[in-house]
């Protein structure tokens, strides 16, 4: 089984970043862990690869 975990959100708008936040010090064996935060549309391409 394929995990993503994606942090989505924009850090510009502050309030807006914390899924960024979260991935970059998110480390878990075994999980694809990626910041779409200025690249969210390609989301749905790479979900396709994942459970």
């Amino acid at each position: 089984m394929r995990i993503l975990i994606a942090g989505i959100g924009n850090s510009f708008m502050m309030d807006d970043g914390c899924g960024s936040y979260v991935v970059n010090s998110l480390k878990v064996e075994g999980v694809d862990v990626r910041d779409y935060s200025t690249g969210s549309m390609s989301l749905f391409d790479d979900a396709e690869n994942y459970d």
